[in-house]
């Protein structure tokens, strides 16, 4: 399904502010670039489109309430203020970023190792704090990174961000970048966002998803398919150490348990990589004080979800690294000249000895590949047909959705338009059974009849990979 363009609507006259040009347009607001007189300044302004409902004004309100949770962090996009003009469209001003889209500058030019590592590690600083004040992002993705006047990263688009515990809205969050638990009902924790920053640095390094294939299907479904499985390919980054490619591979493992126990413990790790490099340490802007925890671990699907850890990261085995010291409420990395002589002696091996593995490793990967039939290089990736706009709409909830049991088996159906583009994520669930999840371009499932209540959950995915709400229905197999 493909939206139609959007034709922006007229600018709202607000008061202080004089309309400059526009910054982008999607289908719930349009984003106006200002100039603010007192203070003066450039101010971007999102602005809900007239005609809109109230879940609308609610999703925008929703948005100001978590962005003032952590508005002045330097890796998150301050809020400024929030109102409603004259012909009652209500608006967020925020902070005005030159390069509005990260996502669009890494598929034409991927970052270097250094500037990745740099990114990455002031935005952990940002997730942490954000997971400190109870919010899970759940969108995190290179088109939500804004890059200030300065070349700090700053986080946007807070619409989905969910406080711990309480159920994800599914209509937000883009498949190539989100955990395989987000394509179902899940609950607000820090392992979602885990998932996405490695994910998010990843694509920093190869200018795509790790889940995207070069010679393959990049089809929402084929994407979701390989989300689900945990299968990508290494690093197409010849100047990318072993490490830094096994430290994102920890953020995305398939167990949430398994993943990296906190954001503050991802960047540390980033900051190992980059003293193992020789590079300059790049500080997390965390203060010290009360931390609200994510709630108890759940069972989902046979995975383990654990809160955050906020204790010293435990450094990698066989590296000697000490932890980020506090200076004036912040976490600040050691620099590499305070260590002790032995110290950077086996910082030094321990480089020599990555660079080695990352020679004999991209050796055995070039033979695999040719053994295999087939050959790898790095090639320019081609633009996606459509970029992602986080205010475009979901498509809509599967109708019609409705099940029957015969011969042994239950079947469910459910409304379908041809030449849609739509495909449906669904998750079958009894109890006492596996949980059987996957998605499907037909509209229907079916399944053997157990001696249990049967239900499906389905979700109709656009060929963005945005995903409706759910539809539910279950029935009684017998027995």
């Amino acid at each position: 399904m493909r939206y139609p363009y959007r034709v922006p609507q007229p600018p709202p006259i607000i008061s202080d502010l004089t309309w400059l040009r526009l910054l982008g347009s999607g289908g719930l607001a349009d984003v106006h670039l200002y100039r603010q007189s007192v203070p003066a300044r450039e101010v971007a302004v999102k602005v809900l489109r007239a005609g809109s409902g109230p879940t609308a004004r609610e999703e925008l309100a929703h948005e100001a309430d978590a962005m003032a949770k952590l508005s002045g962090h330097p890796a998150i996009v301050s809020l400024y203020s929030a109102g409603e003009s004259d012909d009652g469209r209500v608006y967020l001003v925020m902070e005005y970023c030159p390069v509005t889209d990260l996502g669009k500058r890494i598929r034409g030019e991927p970052l270097t190792v250094a500037r990745a590592l740099e990114l990455m590690i002031q935005l952990c600083g940002g997730v942490e704090m954000a997971h400190r004040a109870g919010l899970a992002h759940c969108d995190i993705k290179p088109p939500n990174i804004m890059l200030t006047a300065y070349g700090h990263p700053a986080l946007s688009d807070f619409g989905s961000a969910t406080e711990f515990g309480h159920p994800v809205p599914g209509q937000r969050f883009s498949i190539p970048w989100a955990p395989p638990e987000q394509q179902f009902k899940v609950e607000a924790q820090p392992s979602l966002d885990l998932w996405a920053l490695a994910a998010t640095a990843w694509t920093m390094l190869a200018g795509r998803s790790p889940f995207e294939d070069l010679a393959g299907d990049n089809s929402a479904a084929a994407i979701a398919a390989r989300v689900r499985s945990g299968s990508f390919p290494g690093l197409p980054c010849r100047d990318a150490p072993a490490e830094l490619e096994a430290v994102l591979r920890s953020g995305m493992a398939l167990d949430p348990g398994e993943r990296v126990a906190s954001a503050l413990e991802f960047g540390s790790r980033l900051q190992r990589v980059q003293e193992s490099l020789q590079l300059p340490v790049t500080g997390m802007d965390v203060q010290a004080g009360s931390v609200k925890a994510a709630p108890a671990p759940v069972d989902l699907e046979h995975t383990r979800v654990r809160g955050i850890q906020l204790a010293t990261p435990v450094p990698n085995a066989g590296v000697a690294t000490a932890p980020p010291e506090e200076q004036d409420g912040k976490a600040v990395a050691r620099n590499g000249a305070d260590q002790p002589a032995s110290r950077r002696v086996r910082t030094l091996l321990i480089g020599v000895w990555a660079g080695i593995a990352a020679v004999v490793c991209a050796a055995l990967v070039t033979v695999v590949f040719i053994g295999g039939g087939y050959t790898f290089q790095v090639v320019q990736p081609q633009e996606n047909p459509k970029p992602l706009s986080p205010v475009d709409p979901p498509p809509a909830g599967v109708s019609g959705l409705a099940g029957s049991v015969s011969g042994g088996f239950v079947r469910w159906t459910w409304n379908d338009s041809p030449g849609s583009g739509l495909h449906y994520n669904y998750r079958v669930s009894a109890p006492g059974a596996d949980i059987d999840q996957d998605s499907t371009a037909a509209n229907s499932v079916k399944r053997p009849a157990v001696a249990q209540k049967m239900c499906i959950e389905v979700r109709a995915v656009d060929d963005q990979g945005r995903q409706s709400d759910p539809a539910e229905d279950c029935q009684d197999a017998g027995g």
